[in-house]
């Protein structure tokens, strides 16, 4: 018996002796699949991860198998699989309440969409993860690192609101490392922060984050992180302007980094070092060297593998070469580069192509596993119904059948007479509605008239104003009885065309801001959605426009009205949310009926909310009210994709032709641009304090003019900023900034300083008037005035300006003294003409990447050179390269084709096309003359 016990006890510490051999190897396995993941090498990455699963399976070990799972999540490019692996650990650790495993789960499925640049996949995932942590009071590492990606998500949108966001989040990840005690978390943030507090400008707060994780890295020798701060480094001491301390962060770094093995990481320090010489220093024979290094590295790295830092590599180096006069070099590098960006974009599309397709192939087997599964369950419970149904329901089946025959044949007659009804109901308002406009037109037009007179009383004009508001009122009744008179006798029928959602809900929402203004409510608006969809813009303008006047009536002054719009399920989601009086169930049931008001001392007719739910619904969408701590909130859902809809609910948009989406980059920026038409009328700027006065000088130059109005000159500021008027009429004397101020900002900054200002004032005294032209206002006109006096000053003004324009065409250099003896434009043309000196031969140098440089916005940029030279950004780009180009020709032995590269294009027939119509020449015969 004794021998027996060692017998068994002697197999048992054999299995035993296995069972941790087995363990140590997958243990082992995922070490190693870890190491080839933060490599990038994903396939070697799965296959450990893999061996290791397989391994802790066969010993049956719980923990490890969900350790192994969690890595197979990560690492597996297959969605099906990587669904699979998911569900099983969302399984299992809801079947043990294991909450920190099923916080771990959804942190790594929402990594995986982070890492692929999928933030709006990403997102609930690692909401998810906060919402577990705070139900199950869990603080640990994964709840840290989850707020630091939905940090990281909402800096990346580059907006205000999204960097305040993105601030409060990695503090707060901070004050969370700091109480669990990680000191590699709290060094992670530091990192974060250094780089969010330089995007925010608070550059010595970046510098001491900078500081402190540096030394972390460097002292856990973590490669990666090391040369991501020297980065950083270079472009804090960049933005200082301390070029000494920048260029021996660059050698440090590239110093650092030749210790290492990190042939890639090097590379793109060489290239960092590269521009620092070309575009800090302009020693091009400098940067050459280290693009060259750099180069070497990359080519034994990449083994013809496309990569866009290489690209940009040759271009710098294409740059350098031009500079220093090699063009023919210049052509080659700057080839070079547009075959590779080629190669990208081909492989992205591919590997986009790929993950669609796997996407579809993965919600399909989906499907069908579900339609088998309802088609078994329907299978059996049709046997079982057959059985008991046979016996009973063949008596019963005569009977039915009779009793719904006859109702049936009463409910169609019942329908018949309802359906008459409608029609006649719909026509009424139909007819109706006409019969009304002409006589508020017959109204509305002598009112007008009446209006614009000079010598009517105020009495008179109150009278009259009251009666235009009250009649556009009416009118504006009549149109909505008429639009859902057509709804409901589908008259209006769907037009739906692809449309950029972000433009057209941005454009819609921007109109509101200055009624909301008005009122002192803070109006925040979101917009999460920014791709093509098919909508009806008709449609999403009445629906949108309704819900937000909505929020304006019922919102008291100093509320609050938010809007966020945003893609889910394949639907467009609006919601809108205003501060005001809850609402109870039955008001909430009742909100969208006809003629329904919620508060009868409102104005309105309760028309909106009903145009709104049936427009929504002709849209194949649904709409929600809800009603919380004072928040009213709609809910709009409107499908998008074009599948939803029928072939003739479709609106085909014309496209241009293959032969003008040119990859040149001036090409590529003209369909941009078409929002500023050449048509457009100048915009006319009036800051006037008194109400009946800037409306008398509106109505001068409404005809011929597009208003801006502002009632101060602080206000006047910030449009002038913003809009970029063609001229301003501004009076001195004014609440919170006067007019002398106003021009004193605005002809010392370098987006307004060409606007002509005349002051038009009461103040009538010669030293006034001095103070005024000396402070730079253009001219000076005193009340009371004549308006033929003030419109002979404008178009004045506006023709000195046209005349200096005119001069643009013929010269090759810009010169500054033509537009304005104003320093502000002597600085910004003598930039201008820096720019275009070191980016015209950059093939991928656009208007984006124009207005950045030059320190404005695009509209700002465009309404600027159409006021100076009389051309948009684009056209501006296109010119001066055709200058250059015609320079070229005239002066070098280089080819068509090799003077077409220099000067950034990269498609030598359309740059034939483009000279011919700028010079009214082709660039051979051009290049015949000069040589003769």
């Amino acid at each position: 018996m004794k021998n027996l016990f060692y017998i068994l006890l002697f197999f048992h510490s054999l299995s035993f002796s296995q069972d941790q051999s087995d363990i140590d190897h997958g243990l082992a396995f995922l070490k190693k699949s870890e190491s080839f993941y933060q490599k990038s090498e994903y396939d070697s990455a799965y296959f450990y991860a893999k061996s290791g699963f397989e391994l802790f399976n066969k010993i049956k070990n719980d923990s490890l198998i969900n350790k192994a799972t969690l890595k197979l999540v990560a690492v597996t490019d297959s969605i099906e699989e990587q669904n699979f692996y998911f569900d099983l650990l969302v399984g299992n650790s809801q079947k043990t309440k294991n909450w920190r495993l099923l916080a771990d789960a959804y942190y790594t499925k929402g990594r995986t969409y982070f890492v692929d640049k999928e933030s709006a996949m990403a997102l609930p995932y690692y909401l998810k993860v906060d919402s577990i942590s705070q139900r199950h009071n869990l603080k640990n590492e994964t709840l840290v690192l989850s707020i630091l990606d939905r940090a990281d998500i909402s800096r990346i949108t580059f907006t205000h609101d999204g960097i305040e966001k993105a601030g409060s989040l990695m503090y707060k990840a901070l004050e969370l490392a700091k109480e669990i005690k990680s000191e590699e978390l709290m060094f992670l943030s530091y990192y974060y922060l250094a780089d969010l507090e330089g995007l925010k400008g608070n550059l010595d707060d970046a510098k001491r984050y900078l500081d402190l994780s540096f030394d972390y890295y460097l002292k856990k020798d973590d490669t990666k992180k090391v040369g991501q701060i020297y980065g950083t480094y270079v472009n804090y001491y960049n933005a200082t302007d301390q070029l000494d301390k920048s260029e021996q962060a660059n050698k440090d770094r590239i110093a650092y980094l030749r210790t290492k093995t990190d042939t890639l990481r090097l590379a793109n320090a060489l290239v960092s070092y590269g521009n620092f010489k070309r575009l800090k220093r302009n020693n091009c024979e400098q940067a050459l060297k280290y693009y060259a290094e750099g180069k070497v590295l990359y080519e034994k790295f990449l083994k013809d593998e496309p990569d866009d830092e290489y690209r940009k590599l040759l271009q710098g180096m294409a740059a350098c070469f031009a500079l220093v006069n090699d063009y023919r070099s210049a052509y080659e590098y700057s080839n070079l580069a547009y075959n590779i960006k080629d190669k990208i974009t081909k492989k992205r599309n591919q590997e986009l192509s790929v993950k669609l397709e796997a996407t579809y192939q993965n919600k399909q087997k989906e499907q069908e596993i579900a339609l088998l599964q309802s088609q078994k369950k329907l299978a059996e419970q049709q046997k079982t119904n057959q059985r008991n149904l046979f016996l009973g329901g063949l008596g019963l089946t005569t009977f039915a059948g009779l009793f719904f025959f006859f109702q049936y044949r009463n409910r169609q007659k019942t329908n018949k007479k309802l359906r008459e009804l409608d029609v006649a109901k719909s026509s009424f308002f139909t007819n109706i509605s006409h019969e009304f406009r002409t006589p508020l037109t017959l109204i509305l037009s002598p009112i007008d008239e009446e209006l614009e007179r000079n010598d009517l009383t105020e009495t008179q004009r109150n009278k009259f104003t009251m009666i235009r508001r009250n009649s556009n009122r009416l009118l504006a009744l009549v149109d909505q009885l008429l639009l859902l008179s057509k709804i409901e006798t589908n008259a209006l029928k769907l037009q739906v065309q692809n449309t950029n959602i972000h433009e057209l809900i941005a454009a819609i929402s921007s109109s509101f801001e200055y009624v909301f203004k008005q009122k002192h409510i803070d109006y925040k608006t979101e917009i999460l959605a920014n791709e093509n969809w098919y909508l009806d813009i008709d449609f999403i303008e009445k629906i949108l426009a309704n819900l937000l006047s909505n929020a304006s009536k019922y919102t008291s002054e100093h509320g609050k009205v938010n809007l966020n719009a945003y893609v889910e399920n394949d639907r467009l989601h609006l919601k809108i949310s205003n501060l005001g009086t809850a609402l109870n169930e039955e008001q909430l049931k009742n909100i969208f009926k006809k003629f329904y008001q919620v508060d009868k001392h409102q104005e309105g007719y309760g028309i909106g909310l009903t145009l709104v739910k049936e427009l929504t619904e002709a849209h194949k969408g649904h709409i929600t009210a809800t009603s919380d701590s004072n928040f009213v909130t709609f809910l709009v859902a409107i499908p998008i994709r074009k599948s939803t809809y029928s072939e003739n609910e479709i609106v085909s948009v014309s496209r241009p032709e293959a032969s003008e989406r040119q990859i040149e980059i001036v090409a590529d920026s003209i369909c941009e641009d078409e929002k500023f038409k050449s048509t457009e009328k100048p915009i006319l700027l009036i800051v006037e304090d008194h109400v009946d006065m800037r409306a008398f000088i509106k109505s001068l130059f409404n005809e011929h003019f597009d208003i801006l109005e502002a009632e101060n000159g602080k206000i006047g500021i910030e449009i002038a900023m913003e809009q970029i008027p063609d001229i301003i009429i501004s009076d001195i004397m004014m609440p919170e900034t006067d007019g002398i101020a106003l021009v004193e900002v605005l002809k010392n900054d370098q987006k307004t300083s060409h606007i002509p200002i005349i002051f038009l004032t009461a103040k009538v005294e010669e030293e006034d008037q001095i103070k005024g032209i000396l402070t730079g206002a253009d001219d000076y006109i005193t009340k009371p005035f004549s308006p033929k006096l003030i419109h002979a000053k404008i178009e004045t003004l506006l023709s000195n300006r046209d005349k200096a324009r005119a001069h643009y065409s013929h010269e090759v250099v810009l010169k500054p003294a033509i537009f304005s003896a104003n320093s502000s434009e002597e600085i910004f043309f003598n930039k201008l003409q820096d720019i275009i000196n070191s980016k015209l031969q950059e093939t991928d140098f656009n208007v984006d990447a124009f207005s950045q440089e030059i320190g404005m916005s695009r509209m700002q940029l465009h309404r600027k050179l159409k006021a100076t030279l009389g051309i948009s950004a684009s056209e501006f780009l296109r010119t001066e390269r055709l200058k250059a180009a015609r320079h070229l020709l005239q002066n070098s032995d280089l080819t068509i084709s090799e003077v077409a590269y220099s000067v950034g294009f990269n498609d030598s027939n359309y740059f034939s096309k483009s000279f011919i119509k700028l010079f009214k020449i082709s660039p051979s015969e051009f290049k015949e003359q000069s040589n003769t």
